[in-house]
């Protein structure tokens, strides 16, 4: 008897087990689908574009190797007859360091040296350089032209001094008469000349105390194919595209820079060369169109985009932080994202 009230209650306890596990299966199956509103949608197929000002902004190494001896040697033989030129003071673009046989030999600062004598119809660099440093100095020469004038000649023989002999303007001025000095202000270290010597143009007039190799730009291989500058102050100085640095009067502003003088007084360098950071940027900032990176078919020797389903021929400029910048060839309103198996049309 015992034994069969035992039996009923563990069939009661099982069934009624069984009851919840079922109650708890019904629950399960009659759980009611997650709603439209929670459930993760696709991406889309198409996207809006923005467009922004590109500046091209980085941050760059500028290597400035360090001072060396230069000596400058005399463009003429003849005999010195007036020396202007004490070691340790200044000379500057535009002045008389020495007359040599009575007539004035001008120091200029020239991206350029002088090769070609002055005479009308000349043409070349030297002769831009020449006109370009003339300007500066304040004369009027034609500082954009790259050929000899009237206006050349006049404003030669207006910073020398000299006239025709009958107070008119030479019609020829010897490239010999001019010094090339490399930047716009020097300082001799030392004269090995004195009054009345006989020098040649193997004789040495004036040692530099602060002559330098070209500067030069860690131009980055991506960088837009475009005029930049290099900030110095509030001040923004044009560069080479190569980033070799070798105006005289740029690289005397960088080396006057306060930006040059803190750095170098922060971060010696003993006698290599200097590390300087600089801020460089396009000349003049673009406007760019920027897309999803997976919306690009091709590189920056060729690319695409699908607007509509249509290719667009587009430059690429640069891409950051997930996004691309392109130049398209026409203007664009959405890309295509969905751009699997398509490719750019051969042009």
């Amino acid at each position: 008897m015992a034994t069969s009230r035992r039996w009923l209650a563990l069939t009661a306890f099982v069934a009624l087990i069984a009851g919840a596990g079922g109650v708890s299966a019904g629950i399960l199956i009659a759980s009611p689908p997650t709603p439209a509103s929670l459930a993760s949608s696709s991406a889309p197929s198409t996207v809006p574009v923005t467009t922004r000002e590109f500046t091209d902004t980085r941050s760059l190494t500028l290597t400035i190797p360090p001072a060396s001896p230069h000596e400058l040697t005399s463009p003429i033989a003849g005999r010195i007859t007036a020396l202007q030129a004490p070691p340790g003071t200044p000379i500057t673009s535009g002045s008389i360091p020495c007359e040599i046989d009575g007539l004035p030999l001008l120091a200029l600062a020239l991206s350029t040296p002088l090769y070609q004598d002055v005479v009308d119809g000349a043409t070349g660099p030297d002769i831009g350089a020449l006109n370009t440093e003339l300007a500066r100095l304040g004369y009027a020469a034609p500082a954009e032209s790259q050929r000899v004038t009237p206006s050349t000649r006049a404003a030669l023989a207006s910073a020398m001094g000299v006239n025709d002999g009958a107070g008119g303007v030479p019609f020829r001025i010897e490239a010999s008469r001019v010094l090339w000095i490399p930047s716009p202000t020097v300082t001799p270290s030392s004269v090995p000349v004195h009054l009345g010597d006989s020098v040649d143009t193997s004789t040495v007039l004036l040692t530099l105390e602060d002559s330098r190799d070209a500067l030069r730009l860690s131009v980055p291989p991506d960088a837009y194919p475009a005029d930049h500058v290099i900030t110095l102050g509030d001040t923004d100085y044009p560069v080479p595209s190569d980033g070799i640095i070798t105006d005289p009067t740029l690289t005397a502003t960088i080396l006057s820079s306060r930006e040059f003088t803190a750095f170098v007084r922060s971060t010696p360098s003993g006698d290599g060369p200097v590390q300087l950071p600089v801020s460089w940027k396009l000349a003049s900032p673009i406007t760019v169109t920027v897309v999803p990176p997976a919306s690009v078919i091709g590189d920056a020797t060729g690319a695409c985009v699908f607007e509509d389903g249509t290719p667009i021929p587009v430059s690429i400029v640069s891409s950051q932080l997930g996004r691309t910048y392109v130049l398209p060839a026409t203007p664009l309103s959405a890309v295509d994202t969905a751009v699997e198996g398509r490719s750019c049309p051969s042009s």
